[in-house]
């Protein structure tokens, strides 16, 4: 996959392996433009060491940039595909300034739009996504999570915030970057 990146116009100075082997002190991984790729080498690599035991899947499913190596697994696109969809994802975002922010937080999807209503923050904030039926992300403005955050502590409910770096996934804060990505996809 390394091989792959250095081959595109925008070629990373940097390997996948030198990012996934380096010490925690000293990590980037949760810099997107080093996590997006990161991160789906390594679901391709689980896939293909499942392949290479003969395990197959009979289905797929992905969420975010996990979509990128479930397509894979599917057939529908290939290694080389996933694993430059990956790069150019977390490339649109670099170096842009941010603030933004996302929480995962304890509470259903009517919940969390309900408390979003209530709080006033409707445009600001949103349902990202839906991790099951009691956790969600909510995803935008940070100073609008740190008002839904806080009131969640008020009412003793979970509420973390994300370690994305001012970016707001899944929200209004990435149409931005839309037209670059598809762009560079083409």
């Amino acid at each position: 996959m390394d091989s792959i990146l250095q081959e595109l116009p925008h070629a990373p100075k940097w390997s996948l392996k030198d990012i996934l082997c380096e010490p925690k002190a000293t990590s980037r991984v949760t810099d997107p433009k080093y996590s997006q790729p990161a991160c789906t080498a390594i679901q391709i690599a689980l896939v293909l060491l499942l392949e290479s035991w003969g395990i197959m899947p009979e289905a797929v499913v992905g969420h975010s940039s996990g979509e990128i190596a479930a397509a894979f697994a599917a057939g529908f696109i290939s290694l080389a595909q996933a694993i430059t969809i990956a790069y150019y994802r977390g490339y649109v975002v670099d170096g842009n300034a941010f603030d933004g922010a996302m929480i995962a937080a304890g509470l259903s999807e009517e919940e969390a739009d309900s408390m979003i209503e209530e709080l006033h923050l409707v445009g600001q904030i949103r349902v990202a996504c839906i991790n099951s039926p009691t956790s969600v992300t909510i995803s935008g403005d940070n100073s609008a999570i740190d008002i839904i955050l806080q009131e969640l502590q008020k009412k003793n409910l979970f509420g973390r915030k994300l370690q994305t770096q001012g970016r707001a996934y899944h929200s209004h804060h990435m149409l931005q970057f839309g037209d670059k990505y598809e762009e560079l996809l083409k």
